[in-house]
């Protein structure tokens, strides 16, 4: 498996809406100093760490983004996720593009075969209260949302 750079991906800020999983709960019930699992690219394994801040940020536009797996992940376009290529913003996209999806025993590549743009009353109905969340954890720089897909954590 090849390893990816981090550098250049500060200014992704991104966020998900209540309702998507993280460690097998949902981000809105996330509390800080909870652990929640992450994928150490440099060393390449999966492992765990304390959340150390949430972030919460009014949501003006969702995608959603559907997987050659079946499964699907809502977020903001400006949220960063690790593709076959090194870290993208999930606006930039394209079908065809593969995305890290790591489980404890197991390590794959899926492919994106959608995108969906949500206008504004789609997002209402995805994100209700209009705010969406983001992580940022002691020692890492990742963290795994819905079904093991990595991606950047807040940084301070």
């Amino acid at each position: 498996m090849r390893v990816v750079s981090q550098e250049g991906v500060k200014s992704f800020v991104g966020g998900f809406p209540a309702g998507t999983v993280v460690s097998h709960c949902n981000i809105e019930e996330v509390t800080v100093g909870q652990v929640v699992g992450v994928y150490d690219t440099r060393r390449v394994l999966f492992r765990q760490c304390k959340v150390s801040k949430i972030h919460k940020r009014p949501v003006q536009v969702l995608l959603k983004v559907l997987f050659s797996s079946g499964s699907s992940l809502f977020c903001t376009p400006d949220q960063a996720i690790i593709t076959g290529v090194g870290w993208r913003k999930v606006g930039s996209l394209m079908p065809h593009d593969f995305i890290l999806n790591v489980f404890p025993n197991a390590t794959r590549y899926v492919q994106v075969v959608g995108i969906q743009y949500l206008g504004e009353s789609k997002t209402k109905k995805y994100c209700p209260g209009g705010v969406t969340y983001q992580l940022e954890l002691e020692n890492s720089a990742t963290y795994l949302v819905g079904e093991g897909y990595v991606v950047r954590a807040c940084q301070p």
